[in-house]
């Protein structure tokens, strides 16, 4: 007798389940953004993840190339030799299957995502990041997808939170690049060393900084809380690597002491101290001119974890937002 009510009940429930999804959604009075996946971001960092797998492939097949690259939304690999393009292809085939391939008489291989898996990936990516955004917004909100790589994010308040555009607007990718040193002329003139970008500054008062393109060390941070500096009494924020984080950080800093490293939010320097020592414990501190708001701000964003990939705001307003 029992086992039968409860498996009414759940009927009942699977039930209800699925009359209310078939609900229109209820009205609301409140504060509303509307945000969308940047999709020619989406599909580069794809390109980018395959062309990595690419290179890979094509030397485990005996197959040299002389350059690679993803620009203007497709991934381009120039093969040494032209005849070799057969070849290379099939060896592509596991990886890059399901991308629009073609090629070109001069060795010259090209890849595309195609309309339907940017769909898909823009989906996923904007799922997984409802978490995340609902741990930045320490309030009630309601984060929900809203059409093909979309997301709602809902407050009751008439009127959208600044909290809440600051904790949509921003990735919040923490990275930690070696600073190359050059002249303020030969970085204005654009003479920088290979691999070597110009990474603005993130809040007034900091200088940009030449720093290897490639970081070091991206995220695996665990805690990050606002505090104030024991001896000058600025504020900072203090952090915590995870077990891997701490490791690799160990390494970096035990390999250029003396040089300095740069800490990037979004592709922007926050601070870019010398490494004066061997750092192992893995914890430390960041600074960069905070005051108290935009430290904890920093550390919201450090402890929730960076977004897979940036959002653009498409719409705010107050009550229903438009059809997606």
């Amino acid at each position: 007798m029992r086992i039968a009510v409860i498996a009414a009940v759940s009927l009942l429930c699977a039930a209800c389940d699925q009359v209310r999804s078939m609900l229109p959604p209820p009205d609301y009075d409140g504060a509303y953004v509307v945000l969308e996946i940047d999709r020619p971001a989406i599909e580069a960092d794809h390109l980018e993840q395959i062309s990595d797998q690419s290179a890979v492939a094509l030397r485990a097949a005996g197959i040299r190339y002389v350059g690679r690259g993803v620009s203007e939304g497709a991934l381009r690999i120039r093969l040494e030799n032209p005849d070799d393009i057969s070849r290379a292809r099939q060896a592509l085939t596991p990886i890059a299957g399901h991308l629009i391939l073609s090629d070109q008489a001069d060795g010259v291989i090209e890849a595309r995502v195609g309309d339907d898996y940017a769909d898909n990936l823009a989906d996923e990516t904007a799922e997984q990041s409802i978490a995340k955004i609902e741990r930045r917004i320490q309030s009630q909100v309601l984060v929900e997808p809203y059409g093909p790589g979309r997301l709602v994010v809902r407050t009751d308040a008439p009127v959208l939170p600044e909290q809440v555009l600051r904790a949509v607007s921003q990735r919040g990718l923490i990275a930690f690049h070696l600073v190359k040193e050059v002249t303020p002329e030969a970085s204005a003139q654009g003479r920088l060393p290979i691999g070597a970008i110009v990474a603005p500054p993130y809040l007034q008062g900091t200088n940009p900084e030449v720093v290897v393109r490639r970081p070091a060390l991206v995220g695996h941070i665990e805690h990050a809380n606002p505090s104030t500096d024991a001896h000058t009494g600025e504020f900072v924020v203090s952090f915590q690597f995870d077990a891997q984080g701490a490791q690799t950080f160990c390494q970096i800093t035990r390999e250029h002491t003396g040089e300095r490293f740069a800490v990037l939010l979004d592709g922007r320097v926050i601070t870019a101290p010398t490494i004066n020592e061997r750092i192992c414990g893995g914890s430390g501190q960041i600074s960069g001119n905070f005051d108290a708001s935009s430290a904890n701000d920093l550390a919201i964003l450090m402890r929730a974890g960076a977004l897979p990939l940036p959002f653009v705001v498409i719409a705010q307003g107050v009550g229903a937002p438009p059809a997606p």
